[in-house]
């Protein structure tokens, strides 16, 4: 669909009635309104026989149901879903081009191909486990088991995930490093699971001691910790320090200056406030927030996917760097600023995600110095 609709509210509006009077959504006297501006404005006409010849089949009428950004989202979540089973999936995105004036609705329907780009990722770079005696060892290729620090640690990487074994106690710690582009399990020696996010690290120590457990992270990861009440459970970041409860949480720590924890399960304290599931606090240099949010979207990356809803260009670009391992700048500030609410899946090529982006954005993207730039 080549349709892009820069009017303003009430022509909005307009589209949208056409929309649901396609899929049958619409109530009588919305249907009344449209009809009678079909039959006297040659614009409205025009632009429903298009919308008609876009949507002709029953399969895109009924991806369509309701126009409003949650039923386009779960609508989105259903067809990927159906991906995974092989099939075609529609895609559905609103972007919005400014402050509420301007509406845009894409379908896109794609088979599970990859696009070309110059980019590419540098499949050099691995996953690495880093000891205190600078020695680093490959995790991406699942060697299976392996001995460290002079045979008193048992490695083993496989399936994605990193376990070990402390045949004695040590005060030794390690770091494993997750590049862009990929992310990694870790079960940590009391029982506690760390899925790591792209572009993250993970420090902690082969044997926990001292009555405390603690770790450090930097960039993002979901941690189920194991519950142990005399051995307290603490996450470092560079910014602020997470007491754990015995709790499933995501902490976020990729922007400068801020962290954010997001609490699924049990009870977390962020300076010195107590969070309960289903809330997150979000620490800055200007303190403490905390607000409720919609986990599906906030875990949305433990699946492989990304759902964005009513963010700008600026706030996007981070998370395909991190993905795709690329260096995304843009060439003006306002495209910067433009909002979009969309989902992709860690598993869409760069180039449709940013095919995509440059319809429903009025934005074009070009390669240049292994740089993309976004204008």
């Amino acid at each position: 669909m080549s349709l892009l609709i820069e009017m303003d509210i009430q022509r909005d509006r307009i589209y949208q009635l056409l929309m649901l009077k396609l899929t049958d959504s619409i109530t009588e006297s919305e249907e009344g309104y449209i009809n009678s501006l079909i039959e006297s404005e040659p614009e409205v006409y025009a632009l429903w026989k298009e919308i008609q010849s876009d949507f002709a089949t029953a399969q895109d009428k009924s991806a369509l149901q309701k126009f409003d950004t949650d039923n386009i989202i779960a609508e989105v979540k259903t067809e990927v879903r159906r991906l995974k089973r092989g099939k075609r999936v529609v895609r559905i995105f609103i972007a919005v081009a400014g402050i509420g004036i301007s509406t845009c609705l894409f379908l896109i329907l794609k088979d599970n191909k990859v696009g070309n780009l110059a980019v590419k990722h540098d499949v050099t770079k691995q996953i690495q486990l880093q000891l205190t005696g600078g020695e680093q060892i490959s995790l991406s290729e699942g060697n299976g088991e392996q001995l460290a620090e002079n045979g008193t640690v048992i490695l083993k990487s496989t399936n994605n995930t990193f376990v070990y074994t402390a045949r004695k106690v040590t005060n030794t710690t390690a770091t494993i490093v997750v590049p862009a582009g990929k992310d990694y399990h870790v079960k940590l020696e009391d029982g506690t699971k760390v899925h790591m996010n792209s572009g993250s690290k993970l420090r902690f120590p082969f044997s926990f001691s001292g009555g405390k457990r603690e770790i450090t992270i930097i960039g993002e990861a979901f941690i189920e910790v194991a519950g142990n009440a005399a051995l307290p459970f603490i996450v470092h970041t560079q910014h602020t320090t997470i007491q754990v409860l015995g709790t499933s949480f995501n902490v976020n720590s990729y922007d400068s200056g801020k962290v954010t924890v997001s609490l699924v399960q049990g009870a977390v304290k962020v300076n010195e406030v107590l969070l309960k599931p289903g809330y997150a606090a979000h620490v800055s240099s200007k303190g403490t927030d905390i607000y409720s949010f919609d986990e599906e979207s906030e875990l949305a990356w433990r699946n492989d996917q990304y759902i964005f809803r009513h963010s700008q260009l600026k706030e996007i670009m981070p998370v395909l760097e991190r993905w795709y391992d690329v260096q995304i700048v843009f060439d003006s500030p306002a495209v910067a600023d433009k909002v979009v609410t969309g989902h992709i899946m860690r598993s869409d090529d760069i180039a449709t995600v940013l095919d995509m982006l440059k319809k429903i954005c009025n934005t074009d993207y070009y390669y240049k110095e292994n740089t993309i730039h976004i204008r």
